[in-house]
């Protein structure tokens, strides 16, 4: 038999990659096509929906909530909770609202009604250590109810560790830590040891901590499932307002619950939502596409993101004209996982080098992974509690004199953070997730839009108060 030679060999592969292209180019165009198809059948569904939803609207108003016009901090929510869990309190349903969250958090109380009746709640209640519980419920002498509020804050070191300790002077006790996203204290706060301890109390059937979500949040598998008595914030909120008897709580309750529930921005409205599963389930190759967009996102999301600080950046430049400011920023990998901080920051090449060249800076902030949580702040490099005292009078006097100029924000007079001085972005435009798609449509125009213009005003307004002020302290510190 005759051998094939190097041209036959050639021809063959030839063919074979020419097969394959041509394949590979088919399968592309039907997966637009599939795409295309998807979203023109899915458009017509949203669209009727929406208009329903507005209807609804103008006639009923669900969606409005009275917290989104006061838009309460963390300390506004702990002020809210507590005086839910008053028996005496004015909303005049006794323990009821206790009774409720001792019950679903199976707390080994053996006491009655008029035991839970004689509980007093504190807030922002001082240890003998004198660290700060955001909520405490002492019913009785022996039993305690606490509650640290993490709705967007992160821990101080050995924080959750030494409330723990706190507590144990109460025959019986039990730590919620209400977290914004359902996740669990980082080591610093609550370290190995302390973990240990309590996964051996749960064992033995003693809860002495709980993780509870404001909303009910992805499953999460991680070292603190056992901790999580599967129940949110807003479950507790519902609960009560089904048990309540007064029309007027329970509409205070409902606007509680729903803003639990939409805490951190959604895109997703209840009438999409509705739309899109009837959709999806109403045609099994609609699960490939739905799955194969949903899997695409998140990339495609990082991306306007990061397209949209960099602009930002450039725009907020152009505005301060100054060839002392310097600008940083971040957006490349500040969308993953692990929940990286994305920001725009501005800083004078006059101000103090500290370690690794680090300067006092203004930042526009992104708390939360989305990005979400969008703040405004003054930073030190060094955090309050590892700072020299000549640094932390700096530190406090630019805070006195930024809340000063601006009557507005608050400064952070005794913490571990960084932040020297910080005020919220409106709540309009703090939260990214609903605002994709019209951070999108401004950035294919080269006059950008409302929340671009937003943005850099924000950020220019203040940086132009900030800058002088910073500048004159540095001076008069170094001299």
């Amino acid at each position: 038999m005759r051998e094939a030679g190097p041209v036959n060999d050639h021809s063959r592969l030839e063919s074979f990659f020419g097969s394959l292209n041509r394949r590979l180019s088919e399968a592309a165009e039907a997966d637009s096509r599939r795409l295309e198809r998807f979203f023109l059948e899915l458009k017509p569904r949203l669209d009727a929906a929406r208009w329903l939803e507005a209807e609804l609207d103008r006639r009923f108003a669900p969606r409005f909530n009275v917290l989104d016009l006061l838009e309460p901090k963390e300390l506004d929510l702990s002020r809210i909770i507590a005086a839910l869990l008053k028996p005496k309190g004015k909303h005049g349903q006794g323990a009821l609202f206790l009774r409720c969250l001792l019950d679903k958090l199976q707390f080994d109380f053996d006491g009655d009604d008029e035991d839970l009746n004689r509980s007093h709640v504190t807030l922002e209640s001082t240890n003998e250590d004198q660290s700060r519980l955001d909520i405490k419920v002492e019913i009785g002498r022996r039993h305690c109810l606490a509650i640290e509020n993490k709705p967007w804050a992160e821990d101080q070191p050995n924080q959750i560790g030494d409330y723990l300790k706190a507590l144990e002077k109460y025959e019986s006790h039990l730590l919620i830590y209400l977290s914004g996203n359902g996740k669990g204290p980082s080591e610093a706060s609550l370290g190995k040891a302390d973990r240990e301890r309590l996964a051996e109390q749960l064992a033995r059937g003693r809860r002495r901590f709980a993780i509870v979500p404001y909303r009910a949040a992805a499953k999460l598998e991680d070292e603190f499932n056992d901790f999580r008595p599967g129940f949110s914030l807003a479950d507790w909120l519902a609960e009560c307002r089904m048990k309540c008897d007064a029309d007027k709580l329970r509409w205070f309750l409902r606007d509680a619950e729903d803003f639990c529930k939409l805490l951190g921005g959604s895109a997703m409205t209840t009438a999409d939502y509705k739309a899109i599963k009837d959709f999806v389930l109403a045609d099994n190759p609609n699960w490939e596409t739905a799955l194969a967009v949903h899997n695409a996102l998140p990339k495609i999301k990082r991306a306007v993101c990061k397209r949209f600080l960099s602009e930002l950046r450039k725009k907020v430049c152009s505005k301060l004209k100054s060839d002392n400011l310097l600008t940083d920023a971040k957006g490349a990998d500040a969308y993953g996982e692990k929940g990286y901080t994305a920001y725009v920051c501005i800083y004078s090449g006059r101000w103090r080098p500290y370690d690794a060249g680090k300067r006092v800076s203004i930042y526009l902030c992104a708390e939360d992974a989305g990005p979400n949580n969008w703040y405004i702040s003054v930073r030190h490099p060094i955090s309050n509690n590892k700072m020299g005292d000549e640094d932390r009078d700096l530190w406090k006097k630019i805070g006195k004199r930024l809340s000063d100029a601006f009557k507005r924000g608050d400064d952070w007079d005794d913490s571990y953070w960084y932040d020297v001085w910080y005020e919220e972005i409106d709540h309009e435009y703090r939260y990214w997730d609903p605002l994709i798609p019209a951070i999108y449509q401004e950035l294919q125009r080269e006059e950008g839009g409302e929340i671009m213009r937003y943005f850099v005003e924000k950020f220019v307004e203040i940086a132009k108060e900030a800058v002088p002020i910073i500048d004159s302290l540095e001076v008069e510190s170094s001299s």
